[in-house]
């Protein structure tokens, strides 16, 4: 495809320094330089520049310089009462838009299986509803095409496809013990209270194992305040903390992982898709839905079942938990999950053929 045929901008969260976010720009980001289109990404903070991606920071300039738009991945489709890095911006974006005929698509994006009429803000709901075609990461969210009136589909999300931009490296595990990662946000007084029980117990049980307790919010300091992910404020020998400094950072650092402790959507799934079972504690409505939908319920533990941690007491006792993974069809949950991308180059292939796409 020659390049110049068509201009695409990538529109996401993008500024909200959280590894899912930024690793679907990565994604998305490659897979358009794969395909030698031009683009633009609007948001993203110019540490990716190294990419060789094109970053613009201008509403304005990113629909007027580009042929077609696309919002590429995340939670869009749930309701959030305070918008606080999209704010009026993806009001904006769709206004601009229209003005100007600018068609939009959305890829890989998610919501919690709500009506089309219960997700805020409104600008949320004009998306699905402006939008050419639109991919959906869970299955559950298909009857809100139908409220829109909007085409599409629904396949695995597109962050299942990681391997395939960030090959696997030698694994810096230290002494062949086994390592359990920790990624826990804790959303109310009671998981704030247990979660040091939890760890207290699990950490004393498993002296084979070493424990990375992990920070995936790049700007959890800056941005975020107190909502940070957990920490023992007593460190055993056992365990350690770390903090992702990029999205290569954060992928290197799952890879190295025997399991995952998770209630992060993405992180799970990232951990996943090299083959690294991830227990989803005390997760949020979309990463329940997601697990029940891949048939890892068993593996998704609400507050009430904190319990269940008992379950990794030993090594063997954690071989009998993971079974369930181990009859997961990784491969083909993958290959679906590329469909996101062929898509999207079906978009692009269609927008080159248009004349007076040339800038």
């Amino acid at each position: 495809m020659d390049s110049s045929d068509c201009r695409i901008g990538l529109f996401g969260v993008y500024s909200a320094r959280n590894f899912g976010d930024d690793l679907m720009a990565v994604i998305f980001g490659k897979s358009l330089q794969e395909m030698g289109v031009e683009f633009t990404i609007f948001g993203l903070p110019t540490e990716y520049g190294p990419y060789g991606f094109s970053i613009s920071t201008s509403l304005e300039e990113f629909v007027d310089t580009n042929d077609l738009i696309v919002y590429g991945g995340g939670g869009i489709l749930q309701p959030k009462e305070k918008d606080s890095f999209l704010g009026h911006q993806l009001e904006t974006l769709l206004y601009l838009c229209r003005q100007q005929s600018k068609p939009v698509f959305c890829f890989s994006i998610g919501g919690q299986g709500l009506p089309l009429d219960n997700i805020v803000p409104p600008a949320r709901r004009h998306l699905v509803k402006q939008a050419e075609y639109v991919t959906l990461r869970l299955r559950a969210d298909l009857p809100i095409l139908d409220e829109a009136g909007t085409s599409g589909a629904h396949y695995e999300d597109v962050v299942w496809r990681t391997p395939s931009f960030f090959p696997r490296v030698s694994s810096n595990k230290a002494k062949g013990r086994p390592r359990i990662g920790i990624n826990l946000y804790p959303h109310s007084v009671r998981e704030k209270r247990l979660l040091p029980r939890i760890f207290f117990f699990l950490t004393r049980m498993r002296q084979d194992c070493d424990f990375v307790f992990l920070e995936s919010m790049f700007g959890a300091d800056e941005l975020y305040g107190d909502y940070q992910a957990f920490c023992p404020s007593r460190m055993r020998s056992n365990c350690t903390y770390y903090k992702f400094h990029s999205v290569d950072d954060g992928v290197q650092c799952v890879q190295s992982f025997d399991l995952l402790i998770t209630n992060r959507l993405h992180l799970g799934m990232v951990a996943m898709s090299y083959g690294i079972p991830s227990i989803a504690l005390f997760p949020l409505p979309k990463t329940r839905l997601c697990y029940q939908e891949l048939g890892l319920g068993d593996l998704c533990w609400n507050t009430g079942q904190f319990w269940k941690i008992y379950q990794l007491r030993s090594p063997e006792a954690q071989t009998e938990l993971l079974r369930t993974f181990e009859h997961f069809d990784l491969e083909t949950v993958r290959r679906n999950a590329k469909q996101h991308l062929v898509k999207l180059e079906e978009v692009v292939r269609e927008c080159s053929k248009k004349p007076g796409t040339e800038q």
